[in-house]
């Protein structure tokens, strides 16, 4: 977006869904060590580790440093930012689509998604089959259940978010693939 505008100033418009989120963190720092990490591993019912990343996740936030970028774009007139969900679209005469919103209607050349993502398994089909051919053990929620050390099975590690029932918040982010590589090499044998 903040190339975008760079290219067509003033012809861009965000359309978002809620006010900015702005937290620095996409969770607490206190996931990045002992001060959450020891309760959370005492927790032993995967349904109840799922609500807690749930809950300590900061889900559609942005940076600081972003949100003061876009606000001074906004404030040079070089985006546009509406509060409101798109509720349909239509196909403009000549060139171009109309998105109807709860209360306005915004006019666009051209539209690129950033919807977000849902907050689900990564690895679609393929596996999907693997968990069946192989009996890999998942939780309620369809994400593994791995050992401490992140072996899914016999010389299968997961890493990210397929680690995150065992790393817990911070499995998608930096911190956390630093700690589940960790994790990995002290507890490979080879």
């Amino acid at each position: 977006m903040i190339k975008l505008a760079a290219m067509y100033p003033g012809s861009v418009t965000l359309i978002k869904r809620h006010p900015f989120r702005v937290v620095d963190f996409d969770s607490d720092p206190g996931w990045l060590g002992p001060k959450n990490q020891t309760a959370y591993r005492q927790i032993h019912d995967y349904e109840k580790r799922r609500d807690v990343i749930i809950g300590a996740r900061n889900r559609g936030s942005l940076t600081t440093e972003l949100f003061q970028k876009i606000k001074k774009l906004e404030n040079e007139q070089k985006i546009k930012v509406v509060d409101g969900e798109v509720i349909s679209a239509s196909k403009r005469d000549g060139e171009g689509i109309t998105l109807i919103l709860e209360r306005q209607e915004v006019n666009a050349r051209s539209i690129v998604f950033a919807t977000g993502f849902k907050s689900r398994r990564p690895g679609g089909g393929w596996l999907d089959k693997a968990i069946e051919k192989f009996d890999l053990p998942c939780a309620p929620c369809g994400y593994p259940i791995v050992s401490p050390a992140l072996e899914w099975c016999s010389h299968l590690f997961v890493m990210g978010s397929l680690a995150e029932l065992e790393i817990g918040p911070i499995a998608r982010n930096i911190s956390g693939a630093r700690q589940a590589a960790e994790r990995i090499v002290r507890n490979l044998s080879y």
